[in-house]
């Protein structure tokens, strides 16, 4: 084989190895933090079993509108007890309130024709000193539509209100492959 052939055989290797077999080495992690929030509590309620609102957990903006890329899909997302909520040293904040929890994608513009899709849930119920939710993913669901009218995620929380407030965060990855 001559210079010229081996030249252009190994092009097109590499033309092909980029463009159908090595996609997924431009795939990235985006990481983003789910600002403190407070699930507020009430003794009396909790031995009530009065059960959560749903608007405890308020809205999580996403800030990817008009992202241009290929897909993106959720690969994981973790709610975790801070000790903003604990009142005193003998307070010890838990998830044990906590019976379920759904995560839901829904677009931010209302005209949008873009479905609200679960994509992410968690069931307990969590056993007493549980400080960390580690949500059951659907990383099938591509958010790159979304991504592109912007998008919020809707957490639907089911249990009883806690006996005092409970302070969370969250973290997710994000899985963005541009092609």
């Amino acid at each position: 084989m001559n210079l010229r052939h081996k030249l252009t055989l190994a092009a097109t290797v590499a033309f092909l190895t980029m463009n159908v077999g090595c996609a997924d080495l431009l795939t990235f992690d985006l990481n983003a933090q789910v600002t403190e929030f407070v699930v507020y509590g009430d003794s009396t309620l909790h031995q009530q079993h009065i059960p959560l609102d749903a608007s405890v957990v308020p809205a999580i903006a996403m800030p990817m509108t008009g992202m241009n890329q290929g897909t993106i899909h959720l690969s994981s997302l973790i709610f975790y007890v801070t000790e903003t909520g604990m009142s005193s040293i003998h307070d010890e904040d838990g998830l044990e309130f906590m019976t379920a929890m759904d995560v839901f994608v829904t677009p931010t513009n209302p005209n949008s024709s873009l479905p609200t899709i679960k994509i992410a849930s968690w069931n307990g119920p969590a056993e007493t000193g549980t400080m960390v939710m580690d949500m059951e993913v659907n990383s099938e669901v591509d958010l790159s539509d979304y991504a592109a009218v912007g998008f919020s995620l809707k957490v639907g929380p089911a249990g009883v209100v806690p006996m005092d407030n409970v302070t969370m965060k969250g973290e997710m990855t994000f899985s963005v492959n541009p092609f």
